[in-house]
């Protein structure tokens, strides 16, 4: 029964925390007495930190916590190091900095900064938003068996002993490590050691070293990306990130127009954002028309998808793709990733300060959400509560109600084509934040592609059953959330040429459109008659903006175009 499971994992968790104890015992035993041994092997640094990353994945969710890790230099990923020493070091910074988390933000950033042409310097940091340490802390942080406080060790558990022994495994490699902290204000430990390029491998030239806590600009302002993705939602999503950054974003849903206007017009995109799997063409077949005809053949195309398996990588890559975003979108990685590849500095943003947070969201804007993810979402919408209200509810017009069958298909045509419908489900509702959804539309997914069809028809109906509870708990409140704007006035009218490049922005399908809505139906309530309007918004909250733009054909200026 219930208790008797809550027994077994009570049980189970005592014994992972014994056996987490004797390991480090046996560690720092073998250390000690100059018995622990290094294996330098050739492994790839970005692979590691997302390892390690997934690890402490479920456990950061369960707290609410936003994960994020990043790996500064791409080009210098594949290193000579004992990678199972440097995993058990960043998996103890970052357990630690999961533990003494309650809410906010846990990152991991990596860098790799040359010091000749065979050497570098690895620089790993895992910042917190916990609850700090004071000074007196600090000072015995790193002897055997010290915690905090001794209330500390009562409410999170733990030996003292995790910090020694990377303490001791650094300075064992040569390299040390350190921390930066503030009661109440998070830490930020950093562990820094040399180690060698592998053979093949390009080298940037030697730059002098940064201080672990010094920030770059990561502004896009002046990228052309365009956006590649046969769900309008996860493209606008991708738009809305990408232009908190001032970047200059063009998106496109259907992949052959996408591909024949990147020919068309070589020089007009920095770099493109592709969707793995969409119908009729998919990406990674747009991409090998791509390197085909288009004349640049450095052009950087990122591969999007929801699905982030290492077959799948290889399988972008093998297709000419530069790297691999998952979603839904971790947006400081997607920034990032796009600096990199535009060939802007590439730098660790600060996920707690600067820019980014001053994108973030007053708290008071957004309602309590029951099962969405509001951390994540609030660093890809910022203030837009309204236009997360529009997306969600794109999301249930196109997959809520009946619009999925109540169980699975038996024809195959049929079932690929659920497949691929589950397939898109997944990443608009990774994306919106509501993981219950995106963990059963990944489940379907599964099922269908094994074939199941017992099993694809329970996680249909499951699958419903979450949509639903979405639009009763979750969509219900948007719709009662103040407004992230102020409300319109006669003052806040469009004059005519701000309603021409209103108009415009419909057409370019932008979303600050849909922020300059009421003022331009202020504007337009002269010429429309009520039915045409009310269907002008209707069309802009599904964001079918050609439907808009049918209605708004009828304008009449009182002054010719400029």
């Amino acid at each position: 029964d219930e208790r008797q499971q809550q027994y077994v994992n009570t049980l189970k968790d005592a014994c992972k925390d014994l056996l987490n104890i004797v390991d480090n015992v046996l560690d720092l035993s073998k250390i000690e007495a100059g018995q622990i041994s290094l294996n330098p092997q050739r492994f790839q640094l970005g692979q590691l930190v997302g390892e390690v990353a997934r690890l402490f994945e479920a456990s950061a969710q369960s707290k609410g916590l936003q994960l994020l890790h990043h790996v500064d230099d791409p080009q210098a990923q594949d290193l000579l190091i004992d990678g199972g020493r440097l995993k058990q070091m960043l998996s103890n910074l970052v357990g630690n900095a999961v533990k003494f988390t309650q809410s906010g933000v846990v990152d991991i950033d990596a860098s790799v900064q040359a010091i000749d042409h065979r050497r570098v310097n690895l620089l790993i940091k895992v910042r917190d938003t916990g609850i700090g340490m004071s000074e007196d802390v600090l000072k015995r942080l790193f002897q055997p068996y010290q915690q905090g406080h001794a209330d500390e060790a009562r409410q999170f558990g733990g030996t003292g002993l995790g910090l020694s022994i990377v303490k001791t495994l650094a300075e064992h490699m040569g390299g040390q490590v350190g921390v930066r902290s503030q009661t109440g204000q998070g830490s930020e430990f950093w562990i820094s050691l040399p180690c060698e390029l592998a053979l093949g491998q390009p080298l940037a030239e030697p730059r002098p070293p940064s201080p672990p806590s010094q920030l770059q600009d990561t502004r896009l302002t002046g990228v052309r990306v365009m956006v590649i993705d046969d769900s309008e939602v996860n493209a606008l999503i991708a738009r809305q990130i990408l232009q908190f950054e001032q970047a200059s974003v063009h998106m496109e849903t259907n992949p052959r127009a996408a591909v024949d206007w990147l020919i068309k017009h070589p020089h007009e995109v920095d770099l493109v954002l592709m969707d793995v799997q969409m119908p009729e063409l998919d990406g990674r077949q747009a991409t090998k028309l791509l390197r085909l005809h288009h004349p640049d053949k450095a052009l950087p195309i990122l591969a999007l998808s929801a699905g982030v398996t290492e077959h799948e990588r290889q399988l972008a890559i093998a297709a000419g793709m530069n790297d691999f975003i998952s979603k839904p979108f971790d947006a400081v990685a997607l920034v990032n990733a796009v600096a990199h590849w535009s060939r802007r500095p590439t730098a660790s943003m600060d996920r707690v300060q600067g820019h980014w947070t001053a994108s973030m969201p007053s708290h008071a804007l957004w309602p309590e959400l029951p099962g969405v993810d509001l951390p994540a979402v609030q660093a890809r919408f910022g203030r837009q509560v309204d236009l997360y209200a529009t997306m969600m509810h794109r999301m249930l017009a196109e997959f809520g109600g009946q619009q999925l069958p109540d169980e699975s298909p038996q024809e195959p045509e049929l079932l690929d084509s659920l497949m691929a419908r589950l397939h898109k489900l997944k990443g608009i509702a990774g994306n919106l934040g509501v993981m219950r959804v995106h963990e059963l539309a990944r489940d379907a997914e599964q099922a269908a592609r094994a074939r199941q069809l017992d099993a694809v028809g329970q996680a249909l109906h499951s699958l419903r059953t979450a949509l639903q509870t979405v639009s009763d708990e979750v969509f219900s409140r948007l719709a009662d959330a103040p407004d992230s704007a102020p409300p319109p006035t006669s003052a806040t009218r469009l004059s005519e040429q701000q309603l021409r490049r209103w108009i415009e922005q419909v057409k370019a399908r932008d979303l600050e459109a849909l922020q300059q809505w009421p003022q331009a139906r202020s504007s337009l309530h002269e010429q429309l008659d009520d039915s045409t309007l009310l269907a002008i918004g209707s069309a802009l909250q599904r964001l079918d903006f050609a439907q808009a733009l049918v209605h708004l054909s009828s304008v009449r200026w009182t002054q010719p175009s400029p």
